[in-house]
């Protein structure tokens, strides 16, 4: 997640009665028939995850045919502490009823971009009226805690629709007493998605669509951005986007849980209100049935511990851990999704152990590799014969002891293949682990391949000792790792209270406080004008107030003596005084037609320095906290010509052109 996020992550986390928090995910409405909804772009990749995601759509949309009324129904059942709901009335641009639009209520942080929360979602039925639920009684809880850590909240309500420009209404900082809320859509269209399988026949397994759209003014190269995006469920292969905005380009594609997907890019979406578009999607051909019989060491049906199946391409997973699942004779069917990349090796991993992270593998772990490094036939079934489980190879064992050669308490383990730079901790983790205290520091992990080098890390959960990393040959049975105690310096309970004076308007959160020594740096955000280093080395430090995501210094206090026991008692820690040297500057991105540049991706310079990204909000805003310092940044978005913004000159509007 973004910093902006995680502080405000930080802030629910310390506010844990928000509900809001509880219902970070957001749950798709019940009919997608009634409401069209949000989605994120579908992956073309060469692998059955497509296949796996695509009957996942398929089961959900299978469970979504009880229509709107159902799922409003079923909210208090899934929130059972919901005591209320924000009634909306959604209008076309006539005044007459919308039906079918999902409307969307959200808080977010005044004064800061992405920092926003959905708090519940309803659907318009065919009086236009959407029943949001929500409880007011841990709103109103959140509300006054939130002030304790100085920031306030705001909620708006949204139309979910294809459209230039967001369709909401702010509430302010409160729900209004006053109900319903009139939410009005501007002129719009109609767009139909017809679905055919490879042979030209309609689409009988229910594929899904995903509508993207975007701003005609964009450059081809552009690309769709996943959050213009809505998802619907075809039957009889016809999915129907029934409120789409004008003057939008758009792209279609379609999602079948047994062929690869399809796509149409660069469309035109209706032109004139009421105009009704069709277009037709043609599927792949349908994925290849692999088909087997899974025996032990002894040739009979296998009977044992469940097995998982995972297809790879050069060794890398690509459909992790999926039960397989075994008739009385051991027989299984799957599909084999994408196609062959050439110059890779591709093959399918079937093992009875996956859950190898968290807990210690077994003693004994049976699996199997077949290659699949051959074309096959589209729509056909292929047999594999007889997949025999064989006991996996140990990739790399030993011990994890101390100085003195007795076992770790509280000792962990990871294994990762070593990555191809040397410097880099990146490879693919294969376990990791608690060693059980009656195992004496030993360790042992299987795979179904061995590596040709293996990096094992080791450490205790206990402060008093380190951490060690070696690099071994894969097949390893006597790796031996010394974790060491630390020295009583470093392993002290030192502690810095900083404590921020503020001018009124700057959200805290906005920034970041870093404490520096020697020998490490951590970083944390400021919460109600304070943050709290705990357990820190006795070391002088270094600290510096910086802005989030940019990174602009703020101000920096050096020579921080943290004692060997306790807090520091530097007294400038106690009232840090930043005021008149910070000012936020509301910044609002818009294209030449006046139209906003929401949810975009925005980077900001500085001369030669890179400062980052931040991401526009649904009205095209971007909030920057700048330190009154910073004479001149620029922020560029994909596709426009860079922007000169001068923080003095309180520019609110930037106007940027089309490259």
């Amino acid at each position: 997640m973004k910093r902006w996020l995680a502080s405000l992550g930080l802030l629910l986390a310390a506010l844990a009665a928000l509900w809001w928090l509880q219902r970070d995910a957001r749950p798709e409405p019940a009919s997608t028939t009634a409401a069209e909804t949000s989605s994120r772009r579908a992956p073309e990749s060469a692998t059955t995850v497509e296949a796996a995601a695509a009957r996942q759509d398929a089961a959900s949309a299978a469970a979504d045919t009880a229509g709107a009324p159902a799922a409003a129904a079923a909210t208090p059942a899934q929130a059972p502490d919901t005591n209320d709901k924000l009634r909306v009335l959604v209008q076309q641009a006539d005044g007459t009823p919308a039906p079918g639009v999902r409307v969307e209520l959200s808080a977010t942080v005044v004064g800061m971009t992405n920092a926003e929360n959905h708090l519940g979602h309803g659907v318009s039925g065919a009086d236009g009226i959407a029943g949001v639920p929500f409880n007011r009684r841990e709103l109103e809880e959140g509300r006054t805690q939130a002030a304790a850590f100085g920031v306030r909240f705001e909620y708006d309500v949204q139309a979910i629709i294809p459209a230039l420009d967001p369709v909401l209404v702010h509430l302010g900082a409160d729900l209004p007493a006053e109900q319903p809320v009139v939410l009005s859509l501007p002129a719009t269209g109609s767009v139909v998605a017809r679905v055919l399988r490879h042979d030209g026949t309609p689409a009988q397994d229910d594929p899904s669509v995903v509508l993207y759209w975007r701003h005609p003014s964009l450059p081809e190269d552009a690309g769709f951005p996943n959050e213009n995006s809505l998802r619907q469920n075809t039957r009889a292969g016809v999915a129907e986007f029934r409120h789409v905005g004008l003057g939008l380009q758009l792209e279609l594609y379609a999602v079948a849980p047994v062929a690869s997907g399809s796509r149409l890019t660069g469309i035109p979406g209706p032109a004139a209100p009421g105009q009704a578009l069709e277009y037709t999607l043609q599927l792949g051909p349908e994925w290849p049935w692999l088909t087997g019989r899974v025996v032990d060491g002894s040739g009979a049906p296998y009977s044992g511990a469940p097995v998982t199946a995972s297809f790879r391409i050069s060794g890398w997973d690509n459909w992790s851990g999926h039960p397989l699942p075994l008739d009385a004779d051991g027989r299984f069917r799957l599909q084999l999704g994408g196609r062959l990349i050439e110059g890779r090796r591709r093959t399918l991993h079937l093992r009875t152990a996956h859950d190898r992270y968290n807990e210690p593998p077994p003693a004994q772990v049976l699996g199997a590799v077949v290659d699949l490094t051959r074309e096959f036939a589209p729509g056909q079934e292929h047999a594999l014969g007889d997949v025999r489980l064989q006991p996996e190879p140990i990739l790399v064992a030993g011990t994890v002891l101390d100085e003195h050669g007795a076992p770790v308490p509280s000792a962990w383990v990871e294994v990762r293949l070593a990555s191809e730079d040397p410097n880099s901790y990146n490879g693919k983790r294969i376990a990791y682990y608690s060693l059980p205290e009656d195992a004496q520091g030993r360790f042992a992990v299987p795979w179904d391949t061995l590596a040709e080098q293996v990096l094992v890390a080791a450490g205790s959960r206990l402060r008093e000792y380190d951490t060690v990393k070696v690099e071994v040959p894969g097949g390893r049975a006597d790796v031996h790792l010394v974790v060491p105690r630390r020295s009583p310096q470093s392993v002290s309970n030192g502690s810095l209270h900083v404590q921020v004076l503020l001018d009124a308007g700057i959200p805290p959160l906005a920034l970041h406080v870093t404490a520096k020594s020697e020998r490490r740096q951590r970083d944390l955000e400021l919460i109600g004008n304070r943050t709290e280093f705990e357990n820190l080395p006795a070391a002088d430090y270094t600290l510096q107030v910086q802005t989030q995501e940019t990174d602009w210094v703020v101000a920096e206090l050096e020579g921080v003596r943290v004692p060997a026991d306790g807090p520091s008692t530097d007294p400038r820690l106690a009232a840090w005084d930043l005021r008149g040297l910070l000012q936020v500057l509301p910044l609002r991105l818009h294209r030449p037609d006046g139209t906003s540049l929401s949810s975009t991706r925005v980077w900001i310079q500085e001369g030669k320095e890179d400062r980052g990204s931040l991401e526009t909000d649904r009205e095209g805003r971007l909030i920057l906290v700048v330190p009154r310092s910073v004479g001149s940044f620029t922020v560029g978005v994909r596709g426009f010509a860079p922007h000169e913004v001068r923080p003095g000159s309180a520019v609110e509007n930037v106007i940027l052109e089309a490259q």
